[in-house]
């Protein structure tokens, strides 16, 4: 497949709605909002290569997906050191605005 380069976190959710098959969508959408982190490794991998968000030309976008984070994520390595915007927490940010957008379409 090849990679995409959204640039807001709107038209990354928008492909994934696009993209993704019917069944991994009703997997994703009945999942419970506590259990997303679960998604991190695998599927957020997934969405940071296939994004892009490790390259200098994707910066902007990272940056534009962590602003709609609902929180600044706190590394446990050091609780008081909250870092800028980074792929890992974009990842995160647009799996949970994924399900959002889910469960406000319902079943």
């Amino acid at each position: 497949m090849e990679p995409v380069r959204p640039k807001t976190l709107d038209e990354a959710v928008k492909w994934l709605l696009d993209n993704l098959s019917p069944a991994d969508l009703d997997n994703f959408r009945n999942e419970e909002f506590s259990n997303l982190i679960r998604y991190h490794h695998g599927f957020g991998r997934h969405l940071r290569n296939h994004f892009g968000m490790w390259t200098d030309e994707q910066a902007d976008f990272v940056e534009e997906v962590c602003s709609h984070a609902p929180r600044e994520r706190v590394y446990p390595e050091d609780k008081n050191l909250v870092q800028g915007p980074h792929p890992d927490d974009a990842s995160q940010t647009i799996i949970e605005t994924l399900w959002t957008v889910l469960q406000a379409r319902g079943n």
